[in-house]
């Protein structure tokens, strides 16, 4: 079974990490419902999967929950995700921008200070 789990860990995150990154699109397009079943799959599929778990910070951020998109962009980052520059300039994190704590997270607490 771990096998198997991790295959699709690898196909989700190497062939387009089709079940967060529909979720995020699901959340866009207003089917909230529909995206938190898309994005609770691939979550419990892949939960140490940085891409996994920052496609899910997106899908939280993109419905409007900032503290789950936070602590999904959390653990993204303590999974390795480190695309800092992405996360700080995507629109689906825009409820996160002002954070003092996203910011800290991608290096803008110095001048979220001032």
């Amino acid at each position: 079974m771990l096998r198997h789990r991790e295959a699709l860990c690898h196909l989700a995150a190497n062939r387009g990490n089709a079940p967060p990154f529909a979720a995020c699109n699901l959340a866009d397009l207003g089917e909230a419902e529909e995206s938190v079943r898309h994005l609770q799959a691939a979550v419990a599929l892949c939960p140490n999967d940085g891409n996994t778990l920052y496609n899910a910070a997106c899908t939280c951020g993109a419905l409007g929950k900032k503290a789950e998109a936070l602590d999904a962009l959390k653990n993204a980052i303590a999974s390795g995700y480190a695309n800092i520059n992405w996360i700080a300039k995507g629109s689906d994190l825009d409820c996160l921008h002002d954070d003092p704590e996203f910011r800290k997270l991608v290096g803008l607490g110095e001048r979220a200070a001032s």
